[in-house]
């Protein structure tokens, strides 16, 4: 993965902030920054992902059923 290096740069400034707070202040906070950064990367959740993997294995049974019928008729053709 590739993160863009504003982020990394914003995210060291904002961490180097919050490590002058302390304690259960600093958690929250950091919580909140990472989920910012998160935020803004160009991801997908858990969920989405597999049910774009369900639609592509799918798809690929449906592709190999098609070339199969495609070899048969071939065969049909070429040994009538």
């Amino acid at each position: 993965m590739n993160i863009p290096e504003d982020l990394i740069t914003d995210f060291t400034a904002k961490a180097g902030k919050l490590l002058e707070g302390s304690g259960q202040d600093l958690k929250n906070n950091m919580s909140s920054l990472l989920q910012s950064l998160i935020g803004r990367l160009d991801l997908v959740s858990r969920e989405d992902f597999e049910i774009q993997q369900k639609v592509l294995m799918k798809t690929r049974e449906k592709v190999e059923q098609l070339n199969k019928q495609v070899e048969q008729l071939e065969q049909r053709l070429n040994h009538p």
